[in-house]
């Protein structure tokens, strides 16, 4: 394999990891302070992980990351499904 592929390679896969670091922290933050989000707010972050493992999926075929990707991006997913709207604790009865 050619070295220009093998450097592309690396760096794809360091975006990559780079990426699920930042998405990781933004889910962090949203989980210590639930009224920075939305559901459809998180719906959407969540869909960015499932859009690269589909990625993963169709060019290299049956491939750990892809499965570990799309785990992490269907946990976000169901994440934004339980997510409760935190203003309701201050709404006036």
């Amino acid at each position: 394999m050619p070295k220009f592929f093998i450097a592309a390679f690396k760096g794809l896969w360091m975006g990559d990891a780079s990426s699920s670091i930042a998405l990781a922290l933004v889910f962090a933050a949203i989980a210590f302070f639930p009224r920075l989000a939305t559901k459809p707010l998180i719906m959407l972050i969540a869909v960015g992980p499932i859009a690269v493992a589909i990625a993963i999926f169709a060019t290299m075929g049956n491939f750990y990351a892809g499965y570990l990707t799309m785990l992490a991006g269907m946990a976000a997913l169901s994440g934004a499904v339980l997510h409760q709207n935190a203003y309701a604790d201050i709404r006036p009865h």
